[in-house]
This record gives C-alpha cells, structure tokens and sequence, in this order.
C-alpha cells in the first residue's frame, strides 16, 4: 500500500504515520492526493501501474500533478465485492468513491480495466461486462485499434463533441504562461485533430457552486460518523444517558 491522507479526504497526500508523500519529479512539491501515493509510485517507476480511488479527483489531481494517466471509471466497471469495515461506516461517501488505474500509459490503464472491469455477485452495482462478452467495447481493443477510425464500433466515439473550459474557473488569478501555453496548444489539437467544438469560457459565464464549503461539511459528517462508529468519539446524548 502506498500513502495517502487520513480518511483520504485532502488533494495532498501526508499523514502522522508515514509522513510527507512528495513528487518525484519535484521533491518540494506534493504529487496532490488523495492517491499521491499510487502516482508518486508509478512515475518514480517503483511500479508499472496501481489501484487509486477517486471521488472528488482523488486519481485525476495526482495524475497531473505527477504527469501519468488516470481515470475514474463508470460507477460499477470494477466491482467492490468485499465489504469493510469502512464500507459499511461510509456508504453515502462510497457512493462517489470508484477504484481505477494509475498507469504510465493509456494503454497500460487500459490492460488494467481490460482485467478488473466485470459483474460481481457480492457488489450489486457491478456492471456484466467482459471484454468477452463485448468484445466491441473492450479497453484493450479500443486503444490498440487506434481509435474510431479503425475499430468496428466507430459509433462508440461521437464524430464531434461540444467542449467548454476555463483557464481560471473563477478561483486562479493568473494562470503560469508556461501552462497556460500547453493548454492552448492541447485545445489546438482537440480542434484541429478531433475536430471537437471547443469553447473558452470567462469567469462572469461560470456559475460554479460553493464546492469548497459543500466539500468541507460532507468531509465533517462523514468523519465524525467514521470515528462514532468506532468509538473514538461519542455523541454526547448518548455519553451522557
């Protein structure tokens, strides 16, 4: 197991057991979190992928900020067939929370959703797939056919897609000119490549919700229920009756 943060709750990975998970490209720098570890792991090529979760971009952060692939797959690709102890505590929280692969490559996450994607009798929200059974949508398949011009289900990628970003999402002042020119020269390729719509969004088009301050109330009320069900704090009504 690698690090993670406690209840894996943070975007940077530390805790008082094992300490600071640092970015091996940068030793100053976090690798983000919650599954730093597993990105940190793999870009210092301690191991050639790794099993991360995500919930509010606990695979996805670390990912970029350790320059390897990530996703979070469809609720239900992999299945959870054995309940823990945290499970049962924090079904509300896993709800959101899906296993995937940290990997150094597409392809390699690919062959990791190639084996770990299936039904599952003990998980009920486990979806039938096989990549036997549906040999047209396998992850393997579609990465090694290279892509909707080659595969036999070309249905399966949408000819053009309708794309919004934002450079800012109304919380970063200033963007680096480095990043912010490798985000143009990406959207170029989007546009020119895969011939998506691509639209730049300002900061008075976004209506963003209060992310910060919904996230920090689900992370108290499930932290305390965690820590209740175990004993480490009581409710004091019942302390007291």
């Amino acid at each position: 197991k690698t690090n993670t943060p406690a209840f894996g709750y943070t975007c940077i990975t530390k805790n008082r057991a094992f300490g600071v998970c640092r970015n091996p490209f940068d030793l100053s720098k976090s690798p983000g979190g919650s599954s730093g570890g597993s990105a940190a792991a793999v870009a210092g090529r301690l191991v050639p992928l790794a099993t991360s979760t995500d919930g509010g971009g606990s695979i996805r952060i670390p990912a970029t900020l350790c320059g390897v692939f990530g996703v979070k797959p469809t609720r239900g690709l992999i299945p959870r067939p054995a309940p823990r102890i945290q499970e049962k505590r924090m079904q509300n929280w896993l709800q959101v929370t899906y296993e995937g692969p940290t990997a150094r490559c597409v392809k390699d996450a690919a062959l990791y959703m190639h084996v770990c994607s299936g039904y599952h009798s003990l998980d009920p929200s486990s979806i039938p797939y096989t990549p036997e059974t549906h040999p047209d949508t396998s992850f393997l398949r579609l990465v090694e056919d290279g892509g909707p011009g080659n595969h036999a289900s070309p249905s399966l990628f949408p000819k053009r897609l309708n794309i919004a970003f934002s450079m800012s999402l109304g919380i970063v002042p200033e963007l680096e000119s480095e990043i912010e020119h490798t985000i143009r020269i990406a959207i170029k390729s989007i546009q020119g490549n895969l011939k998506h719509r691509v639209t730049e969004l300002s900061d008075s088009e976004l209506e963003l919700p209060d992310f910060q301050e919904d996230w920090s109330r689900h992370i108290q009320a499930q932290t305390y229920e965690a820590l209740r069900e175990t004993s480490l704090v009581t409710n004091p009504k019942e302390r007291d009756s």
